[in-house]
């Protein structure tokens, strides 16, 4: 957990999750990293910024082979670009579930874009039609399922200056009511 700045009130400083990748880990399928300086540098000076990352988390090796959603008779799932016999879906999903106590503390989540695991929106969702259909990662729709009305954003909303607004004016709303129902 990054901790850089700590409050002068009784309640401690909300909590975001953040995609580890975000803040510079090099975990991504490509051994690479998605540092994205707003929230590594200003938002890590009002927050306490907690890193996840669901693929590594349920044991996929860095670097490792890229996965994708696709839509199947049995509905979407997470399977690998080359090999479909891959399948982690069940696994993030689970990861999710078995998180959800670290969840519960946390007043947003940053996710990684046109992930399969994290995408909110805009995930590149494979069928057999070849349709240019757009889905949300697994793990984000489960983390979306467990917390409803937790404030969600994903990085490159943050470029944009009303979501970024309202995302943040939403967790500090949801921290405030988190500690006065104490």
């Amino acid at each position: 957990m990054i901790v850089v700045k700590k409050h002068k009130s009784a309640a401690p400083p909300p909590q975001i999750g953040v995609s580890g990748c975000l803040l510079g880990q090099e975990i991504r399928y490509d051994g690479r990293h998605k540092s994205n300086t707003f929230i590594t540098t200003v938002l890590a000076q009002q927050f306490d910024l907690v890193p996840f990352c669901p693929e590594v988390a349920i044991g996929l090796g860095v670097p490792r082979p890229p996965i994708q959603l696709v839509t199947t008779d049995t509905g979407i799932r997470v399977r690998g670009v080359a090999d479909a016999s891959i399948d982690v879906t069940e696994q993030l999903t689970d990861y999710a579930h078995s998180i959800k106590p670290q969840l519960d503390p946390l007043s947003g989540y940053i996710f990684t874009a046109r992930s399969p695991s994290c995408g909110l929106e805009n995930v590149r969702l494979v069928d057999a039609e070849n349709t240019n259909e757009k889905g949300t990662g697994i793990f984000a729709a489960t983390v979306k399922q467990l917390l409803p009305g937790l404030p969600l954003i994903e990085d490159e909303q943050l470029d944009q200056t009303e979501l970024r607004e309202k995302f943040l004016a939403d967790v500090n709303k949801y921290h405030q009511q988190k500690f006065s129902d104490r």
